[in-house]
């Protein structure tokens, strides 16, 4: 197998002050996705699937914000979109034959269970978003702040609109400590290649959800800050895979998908905060949710793929300025030392050491049935999705930054070595024609290097 992805992303902000109280910022960008993968049949190399395809999008928006009075603050803007997406996909005819497992050539078929017709996308589209939102943020009673807003959002290719209203509460208990509430709904219009599969789906309604979020804000003191927050969402309108609500396994996949999917989450997050002061720094981070999805099969509820329910992030970090250093500034001088700076153990103008931790829960996965006669892993009809789960995941990666100061412009210089104790963690496993099974692993010891320029 080849595959080949890249993408290019550009654009220009300009703010303007108009007066005192109002100023806006007008945003120009363009992102470029390009995707291109070749499937071979081993050993003969033949190829049997292609996918050359690519996506552009050139956005224009404007965000105003406006202060009319001491406590009244006024946010409201418009976006238009222009996107063009080339899908150029084609996957050739196929055929699933029956062998007999207990041959003396296994590899060689004596019958036929299924035939497929070939699936072919050459779709190009060029179509328009366009959204406007007003969002308004009211600080009353001095204790109060209530902060309301709609936005309206229209997207061409599949003619759909919809209006979305957000509200939010906050109540200042004590100094430093508040209270917030908020609700919103919250649209998403399908993807590009979800709308290419068949021309069926341009039919597809935008999925959407209802949001409850609750918490609370302790600034403990100015560079120390504790936000503890829980949430429910629920999921509506999402677009699934037409073959995941039939119940024979070996349907034909023509790329259409209805808005037949559907699905909640709920947890609640904590998080702490150690601003930059006195060089260190440090944020910590723990999850717990539960995310479900329905399988419109039995109308009944499974883990969604990306339930890990425990998700654990740690990052701390020390910044030394040696510039503030005498002798650092006469080695600085020295021609040997601008020669051999960049080697990581000399010193910098500024240096930052960082670690980072995460963990996370295992994410579940339906694990599918091997059936010899076919050579073939099947999720089989009546199976649970979802049922398993991998391994937890956790590493450590720690990060050198050298930073050259100059007149105009910062010099960095960075280290970073990614899972540091080469842990095997499992992303997924790769089932093989002859019903052996593989681990496929997440980076192991990686070592990564690199120069960036700051203006």
């Amino acid at each position: 197998m080849d595959t080949r992805n890249q993408q290019f992303i550009y654009g220009a902000t300009l703010k303007t002050i108009w007066n005192r109280q109002l100023y806006s910022f007008t945003t120009l960008s363009g992102v470029q996705s390009d995707y291109f993968a070749e499937v071979y049949e081993n050993p003969g190399r033949e190829v049997f699937f292609v996918n050359d395809s690519r996506e552009n999008e050139y956005t224009a928006k404007t965000d105003f914000v406006w202060s009319p009075a001491q406590r009244l603050n006024l946010d409201f803007g418009a976006s238009f979109k222009v996107s063009r997406f080339n899908y150029d996909v084609k996957n050739d005819p196929d055929t699933l034959f029956i062998y007999d497992p207990n041959a003396a050539k296994p590899d060689s078929a004596i019958g036929i269970f299924r035939t497929y017709p070939e699936y072919r996308i050459d779709r190009k589209v060029t179509s328009s978003k366009a959204a406007t939102y007003a969002q308004f943020s009211w600080d009353f009673l001095y204790r109060w702040r209530i902060t309301g807003g709609i936005r309206y959002d229209y997207f061409e290719y599949t003619g759909f609109n919809a209006w979305s209203p957000r509200l939010g509460l906050s109540h200042q208990l004590l100094s430093g400590l508040s209270l917030n509430l908020a609700y919103g709904k919250h649209y998403q219009s399908p993807s590009y290649i979800e709308l290419a599969g068949n021309e069926t789906n341009r039919v597809l309604r935008s999925k959407y959800n209802h949001q409850y979020v609750g918490g609370i804000d302790y600034l403990i003191r100015d560079d120390f800050k504790i936000m503890l927050e829980l949430y429910y969402k629920d999921y509506r309108d999402v677009p699934i895979n037409k073959t995941l609500t039939t119940d024979d396994p070996f349907d034909f996949d023509d790329g259409t998908y209805l808005n037949d999917g559907s699905g909640d989450s709920k947890g609640f997050e904590i998080f702490l905060q150690k601003k930059l002061v006195h060089r260190f720094s440090s944020i910590v981070s723990y999850a717990y949710s539960q995310s479900r999805s329905l399988d419109p099969r039995f109308e009944s509820y499974y883990p969604s793929d990306y339930d890990y329910r425990h998700v654990l992030n740690f990052l701390a970090g020390y910044k030394y300025p040696f510039r503030e250093q005498d002798w650092y500034q006469h080695m600085r001088s020295n021609i040997w030392f601008q020669i051999f700076s960049w080697l990581p153990f000399l010193p910098a103008d500024e240096m930052e050491l960082s670690v980072k931790f995460r963990y996370m829960g295992g994410r579940p996965y339906t694990p599918p049935v091997y059936y010899p006669e076919l050579r073939e892993w099947i999720v089989e009809a009546g199976q649970s999705l979802n049922t398993r789960r991998y391994p937890v995941y956790h590493r450590l990666d720690i990060r050198i930054d050298r930073r050259f100061i100059f007149q105009k412009l910062n010099l960095v210089v960075f280290f970073d070595l990614v899972n540091i104790y080469n842990r095997n963690n499992v992303w997924s496993y790769q089932y093989n024609d002859d019903g052996t099974v593989d681990e496929i692993l997440h980076y192991n010891t990686l070592p990564v290097g690199g120069i960036s320029l700051e203006f």
